[in-house]
């Protein structure tokens, strides 16, 4: 059987070769390529010119001759219906302002317009300008003088910017909680290496406590206890951040003044006002600081760049720039069906790619502050009392990002943008946020989004009052390093519309919430959510509330690993406290958290951090695993059977009758029957919340007693108005694989599992991201091999099995997918070394290799199948051919090992 396989393989590989003697030519039309589904291709190199044809001989010089190459074939009717691709060659673009696309560079559903790296080459898109190594010197004996430390002034760096051409710093700002993002760009940043590095601070980690008993709020001052201010009366231009009021701000604020005397800083701008926990701060853009390595100060004035740089700067190369554009770098203004993949996109004070309805218009300062009702004269009196002073928001004609929160400063409504893609790029060094768009059809994928100084991802979509998803998915991407420049409500993803599919994603690092959800129906699954809620109080990593728009339901946690929380330092306060996993504020509805594992969750004796707490109504909490948590789930404390919806407040009539009309609402009313009894649920008289199916164990510390002993089933709240009795709770090891290594797996045949049927035994390698998927692998490797330099019939040949592969995939028939990269192989294997030499060949041959094992796995987690010994050889054996020198022995192997793994296929 084998042999009569090989025989027809061999037959067909000897027609083809036939065909392509006979039909042989050379490709030399730039703008077509050879793919059964044409497309359009252009080349871009910075070595290129715009006044070529953009063709891979003559590139473009600029993405944006490019851009206007493919609006001008789309234009003419001339777009075939692949779409187009522009390639990049390797190299650092450096880009001053956005690259604007309009409906009318819109691509096709099926057919994208798409901005890739050159297989093989590394692109970056940089909005920073490259400072030079040799700019810097050391500074002088006056120089030192301001610095603290002079021993660490000794080592420290200047770098004349403003004589070398570099003039643009931006400015700092307020920033902070809500009404403090004026919508402003940030200031430039210090980028080395590809990191940012850290302006000038004290103390250079960690906090200053401040009692409330030195706010000061009528003079908004306050008084400091640690002698060190004393050293910053002279400084320029010096900040705070921290929060002198509610310990859930962390705000930025201008220092007026320093006083000496009486020990106190003045502000200029911010909040003072006691509340029932101390505050705290740090100070930055302090020259007089600089005492760490990676720290900087930009005199603005004198256009000067101070660095403390590394030991070995001087005999080292490094990369240095100053972040620079303020406008997104992509600007997907109405525009359609475009993606942007394989390259690195950085260094910017605005966002880096922002999808809009055609021309939305950002709200200004002045017009947010109206819409939110801050409009009392006092607050923006210089000489007011009062604990609140903001400047005037006719300071702030125009908006350049969007003020407050990005969720109420972003109120796009319309279609916004439709197929707009990045996958594998990696985003990093933005001072206002990453990926940001209101539309539908949107796909993030395999991407790294690091250093965000506000939000990493904003989505928004769909139809609130049809429930039409938006079918937005944020996939595989690893998120982490947020919210350093907006540390209040500036999450990793903020998800609101309907319909957003969110998973495989590893999440991490915030100052705050890191995810910040509303709307409906949003899937959130198979995602790794921690070391979230770094600097405040009374947060959570996962935040929600929809209290004030109960028909906003229907979202899903299940199946994530959301760890180490409540576990940080704020402040005087050792021990966090008031922070959750998840949490649905003010006594919100409706979360439906299924099979999740929560570990590390608080300390010992901790107070109020909790896994999730949600004390509404109809929120279900079904079997899921809380590991080492201080509280598990927190319901509603009180019974108060006789108590109703208090129908005299306003606001409460107003939200039942939000929920009257939208149960009136066929489509609601189908999914979500329960707001037809909502007004007779009210959450303290009558039990909606399940807890059920939960396995609870305390190894590392107990459940905390602090606010009152938890209930058998392992949760808080009224026994009356919690359902579910099926819980499990315990303080001994049930039988995990791996306790102390963090394999949270139990081992198989527990009888414990027998009593909470639907609880899901995860393997701790289902979270996070995964490698490329079987049909990405597979379009990577079409692309390199239509930018091989062979004729076009060869190529076409070529490209038919792997478009036939990608067509396999996508109806889920593994078989036919490996049968197709196997012709593929073949083919390959008759052009070498002949058309395509050998070191192309040992490319092709290992990419695909790397395939046809990916489909193999596909196609068990389909079937829900386990491998076996036979197919361990089988990969043993792949692996043993790609880095085989020779591989002609190996050959007929090759085709018989193949044969085995597809039959392995269910």
């Amino acid at each position: 059987m084998k042999k009569a396989k090989k025989v027809i393989c061999i037959m067909l590989t000897m027609l083809y070769i036939l065909s392509m003697c006979l039909t042989s030519y050379a490709a030399t039309d730039a703008e077509t390529t050879s793919a059964p589904k044409n497309y359009a291709c252009y080349y871009v190199d910075n070595n290129g010119s715009d006044s070529n044809n953009g063709s891979k001989q003559a590139p473009f010089q600029t993405i944006q001759r490019a851009k206007e190459a493919v609006r001008t074939r789309i234009g003419e009717g001339r777009l075939p219906e692949g779409g187009a691709r522009i390639y990049l060659r390797g190299g650092i673009y450096y880009m001053y302002d956005s690259l604007v696309f309009e409906p009318e560079d819109s691509g096709y559903e099926e057919g994208k317009i798409i901005y890739t790296a050159y297989p093989g080459e590394e692109v970056r898109i940089s909005g920073s300008k490259p400072i030079e190594q040799s700019w810097f010197r050391p500074i002088t004996e006056e120089e030192k003088t301001p610095i603290i430390d002079q021993e660490a002034a000794s080592r420290v760096m200047v770098a004349d910017l403003r004589n070398n051409g570099i003039t643009e710093y931006g400015e700092l700002n307020t920033r902070g909680y809500h009404y403090f993002n004026k919508g402003q760009y940030m200031a430039a940043e210090l980028i080395v290496n590809g990191e940012n590095q850290t302006l000038a601070r004290y103390p250079n980690e960690g906090t200053i406590p401040v009692n409330n008993k030195n706010l000061l709020p009528e003079e908004m001052s306050f008084k400091y206890e640690n002698e060190r201010p004393s050293s910053w009366v002279n400084a320029t231009d010096a900040w705070i951040c921290g929060t002198l009021s509610i310990n859930y701000e962390n705000n930025y604020y201008p220092i007026d003044n320093i006083n000496t005397t009486e020990k106190k800083i003045k502000l200029k701008e911010g909040k003072i006002k006691t509340y029932y926990t101390n505050g705290w701060y740090f100070a930055e853009n302090l020259l007089e600081e600089m005492d760490q390595v990676g720290e900087y100060y930009i005199d603005r004035e004198n256009g000067k760049l101070y660095y403390l740089p590394p030991e070995d700067f001087n005999t080292n190369n490094y990369t240095i720039e100053l972040s620079t554009i303020g406008n997104p770098i992509f600007y997907f203004n109405g525009a359609k069906n475009i993606a942007v993949k394989n390259m690195t996109i950085e260094g910017g004070r605005g966002y880096a790619a922002l999808g809009t309805t055609k021309d939305y218009k950002i709200m200004t300062y002045g017009e947010f502050l109206r819409k939110n009702n801050m409009t009392n004269p006092i607050t923006f009196d210089p000489n007011s009392t009062h604990f609140l002073r903001l400047a005037d928001p006719l300071n702030y004609p125009e908006a350049q990002v969007f003020p407050g929160h990005i969720w109420d400063g972003f109120l796009d409504d319309g279609a916004g943008v439709q197929g707009i893609e990045f996958r594998n790029c990696q985003i990093r060094n933005f001072g206002q946020g990453g990926l940001i768009f209101r539309g539908t059809k949107i796909k993030l994928e395999y991407n790294e989004i690091k250093n965000i100084g506000g939000t990493g991802i904003f989505m928004s979509g769909g139809d609130y009052e049809t429930l039409t998803s938006s079918e937005n998915s944020i996939i595989n991407n690893t998120i982490h390093r947020v919210g350093y420049q907006h540390r209040a409500y500036n999450p990793a993803l903020a998800i609101q519309g309907v319909g957003c599919r969110v998973a495989y994603n590893d999440v991490y690092d915030g100052p705050h919430c890191i995810i910040n959800f509303g709307g409906n129906d949003h899937i959130f699954e198979y995602n790794k959510i921690h070391d979230a809620v770094k600097e405040c109080l009374d947060m959570d990593a996962i935040y929600t509330r929809n209290e004030i728009s109960p028909q906003q339901r229907g979202s899903m946690f299940r199946n994530n690993y959301i760890y180490n929380l409540g576990i940080y330092p704020v402040g005087e306060y050792i021990k966090q406290f008031n922070v959750c996993g998840i949490r649905t504020d003010n006594n919100g509805h409706a979360l439906q958290i299924y099979n999740n594992i929560f570990a590390n969750i608080g300390s010992n004796k901790a107070n109020n951090v909790v896994a999730v707490r949600a004390q509404g109504t109809r929120s279900v909490i079904k079997a899921n695993l809380f590991l080492d948590c201080s509280a598990t789930y927190w319901g509603f404390d009180s019974y108060k059977p006789s108590m109703t919806w208090n129908t005299e407040d306003e606001e409460t009539r107003r939200r039942l009758e939000l929920v009257k009309t939208y149960a009136a609402n066929p489509v609601y009313a189908a999914k979500y029957p329960e707001l037809l009894t909502f007004h007779q649920e009210f959450y303290a008289a009558v039990a909606t919340n399940v807890f059920d199916e939960n396995l609870t164990v305390n190894i590392k510390f107990p459940l905390s007693t602090i606010n009152g002993t938890p209930l058998p089933s392992g949760a808080r709240g009224a026994t009356e108005l919690i359902l579910g009795t099926n819980n499990i709770a315990t303080t001994n090891d049930p039988g995990f694989n791996g306790y102390s290594n963090g394999d949270y797996e139990l081992q198989t045949g527990l009888t414990l599992l027998d009593q909470i049927p639907n609880y899901k035994n995860h393997n701790m390698k289902e979270f996070g991201p995964k490698s490329f998927n079987a049909k990405v692998l597979t379009e990577d490797l079409a692309d390199y091999v239509i930018n091989l330099d062979t004729n076009t019939v060869s190529k076409e040949l070529l490209m038919k099995n792997l478009m036939e592969v990608t067509n396999y995939l996508n109806k889920e028939q593994y078989k036919l997918a490996l049968l197709n990269i196997k012709l593929f192989m073949a083919k390959v294997w008759l052009q070498t070394p002949w058309i395509i030499n050998t070191e192309q060949s040992d490319v092709i041959f290992n990419d695909s290799l790397s395939i046809c094992k990916t489909i193999w796995e596909e196609a068990q987690r389909k079937a829900e199948s386990k491998s076996d010994n036979r197919i361990d050889q089988i990969f043993d054996f792949l692996h043993s051919f790609t880095i085989e020198t020779d591989k002609t022995e190996k050959y007929n192997a090759l085709l018989d090992t193949m044969d085995d793994l597809i039959d392995s296929v269910q």
